[in-house]
């Protein structure tokens, strides 16, 4: 996986990153109870040091340190009210509990929405929030 990590090649990183074992620094906070199968990860451009996931209402914030990727902000939605974020313009609903520093994200995003069975879509969200679909 750390060979991954360091890889030249962006997805292959990103990857690695995904794939590194993960240590909570915060407390992981719980969602709505569901049967989604769909998770979305959000990497900064041209970074893989760090990523976002969101599945259902809940979005958790990790960076790699070291040989490890940390936890570092754990936030709840409600998916049911829409909110701008001026920190992370990619969120689009309030935030309305979290665990941890807030990150901020200043520059465009990539994101790749993974639904099982096997369904994948992703795009590129501008720092101001706008996506764009690629396939």
């Amino acid at each position: 996986m750390l060979k991954e990590v360091q890889s030249s090649d962006i997805s292959r990183a990103r990857h690695g990153a995904y794939s590194l074992p993960r240590i909570a620094k915060v407390n992981v906070l719980s969602g709505e109870e569901g049967d989604s199968m769909a998770y979305i990860r959000y990497f900064p451009k041209n970074q893989s040091s760090e990523f976002f996931e969101q599945h259902m209402d809940i979005v958790n914030y990790y960076r790699i340190i070291d040989t490890h990727v940390e936890l570092l902000w754990s936030a709840r939605l409600n998916l049911q009210q829409e909110a701008k974020n001026a920190n992370l313009a990619f969120l689009t609903n309030k935030i309305v509990e979290q665990s941890g520093k807030m990150p901020t994200i200043q520059k465009g995003l990539v994101y790749y929405n993974y639904s099982v069975p096997g369904s994948t879509t992703f795009g590129t969200i501008d720092k101001a929030g706008k996506k764009n679909s690629s396939g």
